[in-house]
């Protein structure tokens, strides 16, 4: 009779969830690991994870695969407009590595602007959220 009177017991919390190429922590995934993993192997292009470390690596001529880096987004400008009258916006992403972070600043241009400059994936971008940017043009080694 005992047994009947008591409550349920809440599911157990997950495990931390983390990012399979970079080991980042996820608090609230969007995308489902299956299809992140099968993002990155999968395809008919070869992807491949570039760590901050080898950020070089994305200036490097004939790449015969997507270069993808994935960090964490620590800070966003508002938009701006270059000499050219181009409007964009910068983003500072992290890898946040022990015992120094690396860092590294992004310009949103063209496509990416248009995408990311207002509404729902504005809103989403968040600090502390995780990007993965697929072939980015580095533009500064913060």
């Amino acid at each position: 009779a005992a047994e009947a009177l008591q409550k349920p017991q809440p599911p157990a919390p997950p495990a931390h969830d983390r990012e399979e190429f970079t080991g980042l922590r996820i608090t609230k995934r969007c995308v489902p690991a299956e299809k992140w993993a099968e993002a990155i192997r999968g395809g008919e292009k070869k992807r491949r994870i570039v760590p901050f470390w080898r950020l070089r690596d994305l200036s490097l001529p004939n790449q015969d695969c997507d270069r993808v880096i994935v960090g964490v987004l620590y800070e966003r400008s508002s938009s701006d407009k270059m000499a050219n009258g181009e409007h964009y916006v910068q983003w500072f992403l992290t890898d946040l590595g022990r015992p120094r972070p690396r860092k590294v600043a992004l310009h949103l241009r063209w496509q990416a602007f248009a995408a990311w400059r207002g509404g729902e994936a504005a809103a989403s971008a968040r600090r502390g959220s995780i990007f993965a940017v697929m072939n980015p043009f580095l533009v500064e080694d913060v």
